[in-house]
């Protein structure tokens, strides 16, 4: 029994050097804390130990929850409960010298036996969907490449092009396919996504690092650094994916506009604009929400860096799962299941309200360049107005001397009223839809090379000015309320301008090795994946940082990059890989099947659906088929 106490002493979290370096938690060993199994001499039963976490105060003896500011790590008898461990903690002060001098500041427990999630009746029933999806793109593969003749008739079967549907062999073959692109396609459209796909991962494991370390003030010193603002201004990679969704919604959909406009234009046409939009994005959005929900927690027990004083009051996924599945739950900060959903719940609600510029476009130019013009304006008043009446700051950086992250409040009032909100968002969305416009509606145009290279200067220096502009901000220099609103307000619009002559010049042949670079072929597949892969990496990170059993120490950026980032932005293209196989490209496939019907007699082949992760913001020809040879194709 000696034994046992004394390893449990040892597994026991102790005071570590570098304590003022802002250490939130002290670390056990977990991993002896584990093994310990003493055999009670004339008992049946046996003595095991468990990993707890005590939540102390700060400030002296402990008034509440709110007091909780560190958690110390013990290793305690597994039969206790939480109340337990609060109750014999003044006996263990008298075993473990360290503990004498927190037992007041005690004020909970942390036990996983409480926040451990165990699996339940949904937990099992995404294990079954999941396994007999899995089964069917496996069988529907082998049947595909190794079974069904490619000239047999029964491929031309309504039944068996619903079976083939799900080949994973032939639709990880064409998300894997790489064409070259042509005069007359957007070339940089895949390279944007991915390289704002990395963007999003890098800023987000940057995070993680940041709330994940045990020696959080050895962080602060990388601010110093001017190329620091990538990581905070990483908020302008979404600007980009919205601009990126104006772009190909507009472009796509004037496209078809162009072929019939009647078809387009009637009830049934803009039925389907949103019965499309919804079933492409749908599928793997929904799929990725419930494995979340049901299956995260299950696959997350008894990880240290995740232990917590309790249980949630409710749990948002489950309670509000509706709302998550139907993009109205970014209005609430409490109903968000998926923390980094909320792109999706406003590039969702910017694009139902999309027809009031599009039909005007398409029937009246002037009028519709006029009505996207004001709804702009509204749109940067509105974010004036909101951080004159709020007093917040130019944006959402955690550092700063105004930063959202020193007022709980204020920073959900923040993230609810202008980084979630889409009549704030929406600047850049507009923007897109009109460079999508003038790409369809100008198939060619000549720009002077002198005008080429100024515009190309002017819209490098409003990105840069965007991004790296609030440098000495970030140091600790408070700027005026007047300059924190501008900055909010235009900030966007400036990254917008960058993008649309980007666009532009790329899209006319004036891009020159830029556009070589970003129209490389081997962007296409990345791009493809870019969509289902923002939807798994966020808890992909979480999951990778809970791994580890002990403290985690900054040392250096190099470390974040080697360690986590690389690694995760790997599992992530992979993970997106397997939804894309089993739910995005079959659901695309489905929908053009089941709800565009073709004459049975015609082979189905690659071009006639149109999968989400080709154009992700846009709506076709509904009657004709999609893309014919020649048609541009993202």
């Amino acid at each position: 029994m000696a034994q046992a106490l004394s390893q449990m002493m040892d597994a026991t979290a102790k005071i570590p050097p570098g304590m003022q370096r802002g250490a939130r938690i002290l670390y056990g060993f977990k991993q002896e804390c584990d093994i310990i199994n003493y055999k009670v001499p004339n008992r049946d039963r046996e003595f095991t130990t468990a990993y707890s976490r005590a939540y102390l105060s700060a400030s002296g003896p402990c008034k509440g929850l709110d007091d909780v500011a560190i958690g110390f790590d013990v290793c305690m008898p597994s039969s206790c409960t939480s109340k337990d461990l609060k109750t014999i903690v003044g006996i263990i002060s008298e075993l473990n010298a360290t503990l004498a001098a927190i037992t007041d500041s005690v004020c909970i427990f942390g036990t996983f036996a409480k926040t451990n999630v165990p699996m339940l009746l949904g937990s099992w029933i995404m294990v079954s969907f999941l396994s007999i999806l899995g089964s069917l793109v496996i069988l529907s593969g082998v049947t595909d490449y190794a079974i069904l003749p490619s000239d047999s008739p029964l491929r031309k079967q309504f039944g068996f092009e619903l079976f083939l549907a799900f080949s994973g062999y032939k639709n990880a073959c064409e998300i894997l396919s790489a064409t070259k692109f042509k005069k007359g396609q957007i070339g940089p459209i895949n390279c944007l996504r991915v390289m704002s796909m990395f963007w999003v991962i890098f800023g987000h494991v940057c995070l993680f690092s940041f709330n994940a370390s045990d020696n959080i003030l050895d962080f602060f010193p990388i601010l110093d650094y001017f190329f620091a603002q990538i990581i905070e201004n990483a908020l302008f990679s979404v600007d980009t994916f919205f601009f990126i969704g104006g772009v190909l919604l507009a472009f796509m959909w004037f496209k078809g506009y162009e072929k019939d406009k009647r078809k387009l234009m009637s009830p049934m046409g803009w039925i389907m604009f949103y019965v499309h939009r919804i079933i492409r994005l749908s599928a793997p959005y929904w799929v990725a929400l419930l494995t979340y929900t049901y299956l995260y927690g299950p696959l997350t027990q008894n990880m240290p860096l995740l232990l917590s004083p309790g249980p949630a009051p409710y749990d948002p996924c489950t309670k509000f799962l509706w709302k998550n599945m139907l993009y109205i739950f970014n209005f609430n900060i409490s109903e968000i299941c998926m923390g980094h959903a909320w792109y999706l719940a406003t590039d969702m609600q910017m694009y139902v309200a999309t027809p009031i510029i599009l039909i005007p476009l398409a029937l009246f130019p002037i009028a519709g360049w006029g009505i996207a013009i004001g709804l702009l304006i509204l749109s940067t008043a509105a974010n004036v107005i909101t951080v004159y009446h709020y007093n917040f700051p130019p944006t959402g950086s955690l550092f700063g001397p105004d930063a959202i992250s020193t007022d709980l409040n204020r920073e959900q009032n923040y993230f609810k009223l202008i980084y979630y909100a889409p009549w704030i968002r929406c600047q850049i969305y507009i923007m897109g839809l009109l460079v999508g416009w003038v790409l369809q509606k100008y198939k060619d145009i000549r720009i002077n090379k002198i005008l080429n290279f100024f515009l190309w200067i002017i819209g490098a220096s409003l990105m840069l000015t965007a991004l790296f502009g609030l440098y000495h901000y970030n140091q600790g220099n408070p700027l005026s309320l007047f300059w924190r609103a501008a900055y909010s307000s235009l900030s966007r619009l400036a990254w917008g301008l960058g993008l649309t002559w980007l666009i532009v010049s790329c899209y006319y042949g004036y891009g020159g090795p830029i556009n070589q670079f970003m129209s490389w072929n081997i962007w296409v597949p990345l791009g493809r994946l870019s969509y289902c892969a923002y939807l798994v990496h966020y808890y992909l990170i979480n999951y990778v940082y809970g791994l580890e059993k002990n403290a985690i120490y900054y040392s250096s950026l190099w470390q974040i990059i080697l360690n986590y980032f690389i690694p995760v932005t790997v599992l992530s293209f992979a993970l997106a890989m397997i939804l894309s196989v089993l739910v995005e490209v079959p659901a695309g496939k489905l929908e053009t099947l089941l709800l565009r019907p073709r004459p049975r007699e015609k082979h189905f082949k690659k071009d006639d659906y149109e999968p989400s992760w080709e154009i992700t913001n846009s709506h076709t020809n509904i009657e004709e088929k999609n893309l014919k040879n020649g048609d541009i194709k993202f």
